[in-house]
């Protein structure tokens, strides 16, 4: 830097005066007072180098000079014995070390001026670590800053705000470029987070919580390398309600974004949840962007996260439940920790099934996940950042095939029978030895069967202690005997078979199942297990994929290995991992996981770009008139960032033809529309943000209904007069221009009459001409009291002006009646959308029904249909529109078609 200081020479030689307490320029003197100098300073953010090697890099908003000669080389002497190398600005440059100890860094620039070389020079002190450590970095004794957060709000139902553990490794002196870690369940005396610590940041250890397994060690030096500071979040109660924790959550986040600020960071946050941690971030980030708090954050991933539910064996928890209901802690206190881990409210809340044990009979409660699975997709994903997801479970295709455990497979199945005195030492021997006496001649028999799941209704959880003693050594007294059974309901899903990461060989600090039912072992047992290879969170959870069947999955989507490939349309995810070795334990990071969480870290133009993509996407609508017949403007209801490049595609649908003013453009000018039909949709597809190479492609498409030919209908000479009846209402018609029409009006075109079309809002059909002129109709009624149920009615069309005539409501139930009648043809099939009060009457008892869109394609198809009681099929799933109904068996094909609106 060069800068200016007065002369050592200007007071003797009179270059400058001194008057009034000031010093002023000597202006007789024509000399300047003042000499040039200049000054050179470096600094080193690195005090301490880990494994061996110094990674150096000037970036050129860190470089500032004011030099009037040309720089001509920049060098820097590591201290390391090879002396000064050359570096450029920009360049991420290494420097290796093969000792420890205290180092002397220098750094030189030479500027080219006037012919001649200026040399500048500054050094410094750094401090290398081992050469040889290994993640030594991010070892839980080198954490930077360890301190307790606690939530600025308290969740309704929690007793008190949340609190967290938070402790952050830095890569240098300052929090700037944060990589925050929220951590999965645990409950008090797990010490989850640090377990979680010691295994993300030490790559000699196999297992973890959770199994959370290797961190590779790649993906920590290329963090570190990079220059991310890693924030990691335990729970002080994880067994809080997920809302509470996820308050927490959003004082972290506002906390390390203080913390930015104060480092002079502009860097936007990357969050990662592990299992429930990645539910808590979900559900912070996007509370968080719904009240209009600015969340900084590019990146959202969640590794192996229940987004709809964590499975446990539902035979396990009857049994736990039920068993400790009756025994206490006595023979069933290594199976303790599950029950409190059922007990605990985010358990609740992930837990798919779950059955309470208050009293003799098991009930079946989920009463409290269904609640929290209703508000957590309520809210949806964060919109205002990339979210990706990664899945436990494998990217191979099962084909009709289960993985591992078959539905109504044994889990346990354990059978014993003996005397009392062999199992003197054992949990039970204790207890019965303690409580029943000691029955020398006792005999004891013990029998445990848990199976997994499956849809037939069968006795998943049956478990039988039987004591019994002889009198007089003549005749034997049963004198204690204890059933815990527990059967499914039919129509479950077999989720302990579902397509998932594993459980594994403990669930934390929760004991190995296996062996804690190896502990209920009477010296004479036979035990066959499979408890440890269930399948916890199943991949439809991890990657949030929507129930097929009214809010229900299927088996097929069980059994189905979703892949980015084929199946990310229909996954709520910008980017999904799942293993390619196959099912892992849950929670575990494999190489090929850990990279893939740096490629979507490390892609900061991308999660960036994303970031301000989604943002600017959502809610986005389509300003325009709501006719289009001659002309109008359009655009849209955002300005677009500047910052990304995108490409808009405008079109109108359902229309003949129509002229675009312009080809790329957030604004737009539709004129010359020619349609026949009366509804149009405007549609806007954004694409992109495109950069220098195209590789980053997102699309987004904006809709909007509007109508094309908008024409006055005017009601005149209606020749007739139905009668509404005052008593039950259930007859409205229109008379003199005013709807009183209600359900069971049926309008129909009349033979040669002009072609009518409809639409739909809300509970009302409003009809719309194709052209103008008379339109006739015949309107039959049910239920008139005035005894004609059909009359004649004439509308006569008039071209322009808007307008619309609301002829009848929509029927509001949700069940299609469907009733036969018989005829000498034996093919008439009457459809009607009513409540859902009629029979199907019919002299053959076995149907195929198929539903048909007008599309041909099969929606529905129901086997085995018995019609002789009756049948009503639910047409909720099904969206507006005309469909065929197909009843089929050997003796007849009836079809008809039918329509749903809603």
């Amino acid at each position: 830097m060069k800068y200016n200081k007065i002369s050592s020479t200007a007071a003797n030689n009179n270059y400058y005066l001194y008057q009034n307490e000031q010093l002023i320029d000597n202006y007789a003197s024509h000399l300047n007072p003042f000499e040039e100098k200049y000054f050179f300073s470096a600094y080193l953010p690195q005090q301490n180098v880990y494994r061996g090697e110094l990674k150096l890099q000037i970036k050129s908003d860190q470089f500032f000079s004011n030099h009037e000669g040309t720089l001509s080389s920049i060098e820097f002497d590591a201290g390391n014995g090879l002396g000064y190398q050359s570096i450029t600005i920009g360049e991420i440059k290494k420097f290796s070390y093969s000792s420890t100890g205290s180092k002397t860094w220098k750094l030189r620039v030479r500027y080219h001026i006037s012919g001649h070389i200026k040399t500048y020079e500054t050094k410094g002190k750094t401090y290398v670590l081992g050469a040889s450590c290994s993640n030594c970095r991010y070892t839980p004794s080198n954490v930077d800053l360890d301190t307790t957060i606690t939530s600025k709000e308290t969740f309704w139902f929690s007793e008190q705000p949340a609190q967290g553990r938070v402790r952050v490794y830095m890569d240098g002196t300052v929090l700037d470029k944060p990589l925050i870690v929220f951590g999965g369940f645990g409950f008090p005396g797990m010490e989850y987070g640090d377990r979680f610590v010691q295994t993300w940041a030490n790559d000699t250890s196999l297992e973890g919580p959770l199994q959370i397994g290797v961190i590779p060690t790649t993906l920590n030096d290329d963090l570190f390398n990079n220059g991310y500071d890693i924030v990691f979040v335990d729970y002080i109660d994880a067994g809080d309600y997920i809302q509470n924790n996820a308050l927490l959550a959003e004082s972290v986040i506002e906390w390390v974004n203080d913390e930015k600020a104060n480092a002079g960071s502009t860097e936007p946050n990357v969050v990662m949840g592990i299992s429930m941690g990645g539910l808590v971030a979900n559900y912070a980030l996007r509370s968080m962007e719904l009240d209009g708090v600015d969340h900084d954050t590019r990146l959202l991933m969640t590794m192996d996260s229940p987004h709809r539910g964590a499975n446990i064996p539902l035979s396990l928890i009857a049994l736990v439940q039920r068993g400790i209901e009756i025994y206490g802690d006595n023979i069933f206190h290594s199976l303790r920790p599950y029950q409190k881990m059922f007990f605990t409210n985010s358990a609740r809340q992930m837990l798919i099934n779950y059955v309470s044990a208050q009293s003799t009979t098991v009930t079946k409660d989920n009463s409290m996940h269904e609640a929290f699975m209703n508000d957590y997709h309520g809210r949806g994903r964060p919109q205002n950042c990339r979210v990706v997801a990664l899945s436990n479970s494998g990217n191979n295709s099962l084909g009709n095939n289960w993985n591992g455990i078959n539905p109504g497979d044994d889990l346990i199945d354990i059978s014993a029978s003996c005397r009392l005195t062999n199992a003197v030492t054992g949990n039970f021997g204790y207890y019965f030895l303690k409580y029943l006496g000691l029955f020398l001649n006792t005999k004891g028999s013990v029998s445990l069967n848990l199976k997994a799941l499956s849809s037939q209704s069968e006795q998943i959880t049956d478990f039988n202690i039987n004591f019994k003693v002889k009198v007089l050594l003549v005749w034997e007294k049963t004198i204690y005997n204890q059933d815990i059974e527990y059967t499914s309901e039919n129509g479950e899903l077999p989720w302990d078979s579902a397509h998932g990461g594993l459980i594994g060989e403990g669930f934390g600090e929760v004991p190995n199942l296996n062996e804690e039912v190896d502990e209920l072992d009477l010296g004479c047992i036979n035990i066959n297990e499979n408890l440890n290879n269930f399948y916890f969170i199943p991949q439809v959870s991890a990657l949030n994929i929507t129930p097929a069947n009214n809010g229900k999955y299927t088996e097929a989507q069980l059994k189905k290995a979703y892949t980015v490939t084929n199946d990310l349309d229909e996954i709520p995810f910008d980017n999904i991992y799942t293993e390619p070795l196959g099912n892992q334990l849950h929670t575990r990071f494999t190489q090929a996981a850990g990279d893939f969480i740096w490629n979507e870290i490390d892609n900061v133009e991308e999660s960036r770009d994303h970031a301000i993509f989604s943002s600017f996407v959502s809610n986005l609508q389509i300003n325009s008139s709501d006719c289009i017949s001659s002309n109008g403007s359009v655009s849209l209801s955002k300005t677009p960032p500047s910052n990304l490049k995108l490409h808009y595609k405008w079109e109108v649908i359902g229309v003949n033809s129509y002229t675009l003013s312009e080809n790329n453009s957030p604004t737009n000018h539709i004129s010359g529309v020619v349609d026949n039909n009366i509804i149009a949709t405007i549609k806007c597809t954004i694409s992109g943000p495109y950069n220098s190479n195209g590789t980053f492609n997102w699309e987004k498409v904006i809709l909007k209904n509007v109508t094309s030919r908008p024409s006055s209908i005017s009601v005149s000479n209606i020749p007739y007069s139905l009668c509404y009846d005052t008593h039950t209402g259930s007859d409205r018609v229109i008379v003199n221009g005013v709807d009183l029409s209600v359900e069971n009006i049926v309008v129909k075109t009349y033979s040669g009459s002009a072609r009518f079309g409809y639409y739909i809002s809300g509970t009302s059909i409003y009809i719309y001409p194709y052209q103008q002129g008379f339109i006739y109709f015949d309107v039959e009624t049910d239920n008139n009291t005035c005894g004609s149920n059909t009359a004649f009615v004439s509308i006569r069309v008039d071209q322009c002006g808007g307008g619309e005539i609301h002829f009848f409501p929509v029927p509001t139930s949700e069940t299609l009646t469907i009733t036969l009648q018989e005829t000498e043809s034996k093919n008439k099939l009457m459809v009607q959308q009513t409540t859902p009060s009629s029979n199907i009457e019919s002299m053959d008892n076995i149907y195929t029904l198929v539903v048909i869109n007008d599309e041909g394609e099969n929606i529905l198809v129901l086997n085995d249909i018995q019609v002789e009681n009756g049948y009503e099929l639910d047409v909720s799933s099904l969206k507006n529109g005309f469909y065929y109904l197909s009843l089929v068996n050997e003796n007849r094909s009836l079809t008809k078609r039918f329509e749903v609106r809603k």
